[in-house]
């Protein structure tokens, strides 16, 4: 059987403590903690079912933002490629490791970002409610 990610970090801090503390310098020992704390204190278990969860609530997220923004008319010339690379970038396939999981979310966050920007550039009434609505699934995403 395969130690959980919980008691992988649980060995790192252990040989960090054991092995690595007593060796480090003074200056660098305020910095050495600080790691332990993270190894200590993060959701091991649970970072890449987070990571999954959040990337389904981005990619939903940016199926909307391109819809709405399809439905309005009279929009810069630049909103319809906007609305396409949020088609891009929430209609990715389900990834098979960690780091492509981390891709995913990073292409959706500046996805997400950029319709942002291009929604408060132009400051259309009918799309503000976007920026709300990006504003308010980061917000969940960051207390749950």
């Amino acid at each position: 059987m395969r130690p959980t990610p919980d008691e992988v970090m649980a060995g790192i801090r252990s040989l960090l403590k054991e092995e690595i503390a007593p060796s480090v310098p003074a200056h660098a020992q305020p910095q050495l903690k600080r790691v332990m704390a993270v190894l200590r204190d993060g959701r091991w278990n649970e970072a890449g079912f987070d990571l999954l969860r959040e990337n389904a609530v981005f990619a939903e997220l940016a199926r909307a933002c391109a819809e709405r923004i399809g439905q309005q008319g009279d929009l810069p010339p630049h909103f319809p490629a906007l609305a396409a690379d949020l088609h891009l970038a929430a209609d990715h396939r389900v990834p098979v490791s960690f780091a492509e999981a981390n891709d995913v979310n990073r292409k959706l966050r500046c996805a997400l970002s950029r319709c942002m920007d291009a929604v408060r550039d132009v400051r259309l009434t009918a799309l503000d409610e976007l920026c709300s609505m990006i504003g308010s699934a980061l917000l969940a995403l960051r207390q749950s």
